[in-house]
């Protein structure tokens, strides 16, 4: 049988090592070996747990990313450097990041381009050059 090492705080501050038998049920079976065969049996357990963990992980870091956007918003939405359609201070932008390379980024201009004048000046279209498909997307 195994032994598990415990950390026990003695006088509040101290810290001394011991061992303790692991505990058992009536049938002589320890809690580790009840849940290991628990989990053999009800695999489905372990699925919902790394699922339960990744959507935890994702809404982590959209929080995080929400987070970032919303601080930069204003000079996400307002660089100079930046090509715009739509009025200024138009109520809702739309900040498309492309790839001159990009087929589908080219696909889309035409409707994006569009928006500005289909919803009567209250979309403004921001678009910021993102070269991420190879080293030529740099040469532009």
């Amino acid at each position: 049988m195994r032994k598990f090492p415990i950390a026990c705080v003695v006088a509040g501050c101290a810290l001394v090592s011991c061992t303790q038998q692991p505990a058992q049920n009536a049938n002589g079976q320890s809690f580790e070996d009840k849940l290991s065969a628990h989990l053999i049996a009800n695999p489905e357990i372990v699925e919902a747990a790394l699922i339960e963990l990744r959507d935890r992980k994702v809404a982590e870091k959209d929080a995080s990313t929400a987070k970032l956007l919303n601080a930069n918003s204003k000079s996400i939405k307002t660089d100079p450097k930046d090509y715009s359609l739509g009025p200024a201070d138009a109520p809702i932008t739309i900040v498309e990041y492309f790839d001159y390379r990009c087929g589908p980024c080219r696909g889309s201009a035409e409707w994006l381009t569009s928006l500005p004048a289909k919803y009567n000046g209250k979309v403004k279209v921001v678009f910021k050059e993102f070269p991420i498909l190879s080293d030529q997307s740099q040469q532009g």
